[in-house]
């Protein structure tokens, strides 16, 4: 079984074969729990909410949805988006609910 950095070495490379940028990217935030389950968050101004690359749908959160498909037991992805400095509470509950099982 590969390790989770070379399934996802593997992902980088064929982004960057697809023509896609893929060095300088670091998430806002991995949550890694004892059991080395991972989950990436991402926080995002609402204003970006539909934008092309740092979007919902955008060309990031598809790079990184596919890393997260090529390992799934092991790997999650969240995406908020806030229209203000801080986060709400409740747009923090399947993280919380991530690292308390």
């Amino acid at each position: 079984m590969l390790h989770l950095y070379q399934l996802l070495q593997q992902h980088v490379t064929a982004w960057r074969e697809a023509g896609y940028p893929s060095d300088g990217y670091s998430p806002d935030f991995v949550v890694r729990r004892r059991d080395g389950r991972c989950y990436i968050v991402e926080i995002k101004d609402a204003r970006f909410h539909d934008d092309a690359v740092d979007g919902a749908q955008g060309r990031k959160a598809i790079a990184v949805q596919g890393w997260v498909g090529l390992n799934p037991d092991k790997l999650q992805y969240e995406m908020i988006f806030t229209g203000s400095d801080s986060v709400a509470f409740n747009q923090l509950k399947p993280v919380k609910a991530f690292v308390e099982p």
